[in-house]
């Protein structure tokens, strides 16, 4: 404070006092140079504003918001004005002639401080505006006293000049001073008011605004760093009126935990303050217990280095029987990826890492023949059966702790824990038998089928290896639908293939995933054709055969009975029903008409993703019959339409030419869809001539066609 008071001092004597300073250029280079100087060299950390100005008037000079120099001139009733200076370096103030911002200013504190100590250099107290709500200012004045014989009578001085500091820039110096000492604590109280003026805490406000403008200052013992209140109850219970500590002297205190030390700074200047530092007592006496731990601890070292090393050396013979243990338990979960085996020095060990491997190679063997919804299950109850084993256990002691509250005998004690295992196993063989017993059941079950049209020509030209790979093709792009759809794969039987949705387990929307799966796995395998199979080397020489190669799917849903049928040593997962045979109706019904994809009307009822047409209208067996009907049992049959499945509905809208292509493709099929609807109120008349239309466009239109044809034959008939 002594070096601020010796700076604004100087600067003082170095401006004549009898020239008018008005808002004018030279105020502003004036300040501006002392400004800089203090910003760049002396006080950065401590200035926040220069200015002079008149009693109660106009004030001018630099000031500091954030990072930014600022110019600024103050006019009572009218307000503040700021100039943003471009760069400090400069030897003036580059800014533009209008203000950046204006606001109101109404604080006075200035002006009536320099009135109580005219022409010499007085500190205000700690004050803020609510203009400026996030500072909280404290400011050296000094004044030019007006000249004997002057004609100004209304204040005893003409000028002040004025330094600003933030009271967060003085906490700074307190911060930096207690971080070099562990645990200290140092805050400043004005006491005058009783506020805290600065902290060592970072951040720490000293000053709160409300909504409604009303400024809460912080005392020492309603501060937000508890440590402080706490050495600030100390204080007042040492010292309950601060005035009466001689100025320019100070006490120690002693606590449970700490040693407070107060000084009681006074100058000329109006200051007043009382400084306090605390420091923990374990920083003077914890010299000599660290030398008391120091001593225990080498000893405590040297029996723990010991017990370590007999503790490694016991770990490097266990290990790789727990390594091993480890690779069994996960193997016992079915998960035989992500394990290691460690090496060792021990032969009886290897021998026994190797036939464990090898049984992990012969599991994985066996593992892909075991149905993809039955490994589902197993991984789903695996987390359910850890929680049964941990309740068992827990009954188990629960068990046996009231046995032996009671007085029972250890007998006693070993036939419950006995029993809460038995039935811990008898609940475990029963919910694997839920899960692999054989059973059978109603279940509602959507079916998607896949009719490789032309496997025979593979068979008959290409060699079986080759064959095998591009079934592999398909069998991946199955299993990519699935992982995603949550499909179960079925038999592959006269190059068909069923994917079945809740038929093992409850699916939810699994008709939607019926229609899915079909419209996904068409156009997968139709890449697969372009992109991969026709470069092969395998089709060089035999195009036609890839040429006669066609996917049909369809999708069906009706009630089924599903389970597991066999013996206790050989179970098979079947679904029994008309589903097979009204599959392969629908696949009839695509492959006369060449269409790719078709679903049964029921699942179009749902279909609200893709856009689809009817294409004909089949008998198909009702869900109570099983196989193939009888030919003369047609009340078993219902007559249902057949659509087709084409685009999808939704529109990607990122690009507007593609959205223009989308809305093509969704008013592809809308005039045929007018005449099927034509057709089925009846109106064939009406319904030819649509039909005839759409085919103007589409003329090799298998589908158009027999409608048409089914026209004429009910306009003969009529």
């Amino acid at each position: 404070m002594n070096e601020v008071t010796m700076v604004l001092e100087t600067a003082k004597v170095q401006i004549d006092n009898q020239r008018p300073f008005h808002l004018d250029s030279t105020l502003e280079q004036l300040t501006y140079s002392l400004y800089r100087s203090e910003i760049l060299t002396f006080h950065p950390d401590l200035i926040l504003a220069i200015y002079i100005g008149e009693p109660f008037g106009w004030e001018g000079g630099m000031l500091l918001i954030g990072k930014d120099h600022m110019y600024f001139d103050l006019i009572r009733g009218v307000g503040i004005s700021l100039y943003p200076c471009k760069d400090i370096q400069l030897d003036s103030c580059q800014r533009n002639n209008t203000p950046s911002t204006t606001f109101a200013y109404s604080s006075n504190v200035v002006s009536y401080t320099a009135l109580k100590r005219p022409g010499g250099p007085v500190f205000t107290l700690s004050y803020a505006d609510k203009t400026l709500p996030s500072i909280t200012f404290l400011t050296l004045i000094t004044s030019y006293p007006n000249p004997a014989g002057s004609t100004n009578n209304t204040y005893p001085y003409s000028f002040h000049l004025g330094y600003d500091m933030s009271v967060g820039s003085v906490s700074k110096y307190l911060t930096n001073f207690t971080s070099a000492i562990s645990g200290s604590k140092a805050f400043t109280i004005e006491i005058e008011t009783g506020y805290i003026i600065s902290s060592d805490v970072a951040d720490a406000r000293v000053a709160e605004w409300d909504a409604n403008g009303k400024e809460s200052r912080k005392t020492a013992l309603n501060f937000e760093d508890p440590e402080t209140v706490e050495i600030g109850k100390m204080v007042y219970n040492a010292f309950p009126d601060f005035t009466k500590i001689p100025c320019n002297s100070g006490a120690v205190i002693s606590g449970s935990m700490r040693y407070v030390s107060v000084y009681r700074y006074c100058t000329d200047t109006k200051i007043d303050w009382l400084i306090v530092f605390s420091v923990p007592q374990w920083n003077y006496i914890g010299t000599m217990i660290i030398a008391i731990v120091i001593a225990i601890g080498s000893g405590v070292i040297i029996t723990l280095v010991s017990i370590l090393i007999a503790v490694l050396m016991s770990v490097r013979i266990v290990k790789p029987f727990q390594n091993l243990i480890t690779a069994f338990e996960m193997v016992a979960n079915m998960k035989l990826d992500g394990f290691s085996i460690s090496k060792t020095s021990f032969k009886e060990v290897r021998v026994l890492q190797y036939h464990f491997m090898k049984m992990v190679s012969s599991i994985e063997k066996y593992r892909s023949f075991i149905p993809a919804h039955l490994l589902s299950e197993m991984d789903d109850a695996e987390a359910a059966e850890i929680e049964h084993d941990d309740a068992t256990s827990m009954s188990s002691v629960s068990m046996a702790a009231r046995s032996l509250h009671h007085g029972l005998s250890d007998k006693s004690v070993r036939n419950s824990m006995k029993k809460a295992a038995a039935s811990h196993a008898s609940m475990e063989k029963g919910h694997v038998r839920n899960r692999f017993a054989l059973y059978l059941e109603k279940r509602k079950v959507s079916v998607a089928s896949l009719r490789i049209e032309g496997l025979g020509n593979w068979i008959s030209h290409l060699h079986h290896q080759d064959v095998v790979n591009l079934l592999s093709d398909v069998f991946e792009q199955i299993t990519i639908v699935n992982k995603t759809s949550g499909g179960q794969t079925g038999p592959f039987e006269n190059a068909t293939i069923l994917i079945y949705f809740n038929a093992a387990k409850d699916q939810a929307d699994y008709i939607e995933k019926a229609i899915s799966t079909t419209a996904n796995l068409n156009t997968k395998l139709e890449q697969i054709r372009e992109k991969k199979w026709k470069g092969m080397e395998t089709f060089r020489h035999n195009n036609h055969i890839l040429n006669q190669l066609k996917f049909r799917l369809a999708s069906s849903i009706q009630e089924t009975t599903c389970g597991n049928v066999g013996t206790k040593d050989a179970k098979s997962f079947t679904v029994l029903g008309s589903v097979n045979y009204n599959l392969e109706s629908l696949l009839e019904c695509a492959r006369e008409l060449n269409v790719n994809v078709v679903i049964s009307e029921p699942l179009k009822i749902t279909c609200n993703s893709y856009h689809t047409r009817m294409i004909d209208s089949r008998s198909i067996c009702a869900d109570e019959v099983v196989g193939k009907p009888c030919a003369d049992e047609d009340l078993h049959f219902n007559k249902v339409n057949i659509y087709e499945i084409g685009e999808p509905t939704s529109i990607d809208s990122d690009e507007w030419m593609y959205e223009l292509q989308q809305q093509e493709k969704k008013d592809k099929w809308k005039k045929y869809n007018e005449a099927t609807k034509m057709y089925l109120e009846n109106c064939f008349p009406e319904a030819t001539m649509l039909f005839k239309e759409y085919l103007e466009k589409n003329p090799n239109d298998l589908p158009a066609m027999n409608f048409i044809a089914k026209c004429c034959e009910m306009v003969t008939e009529m």
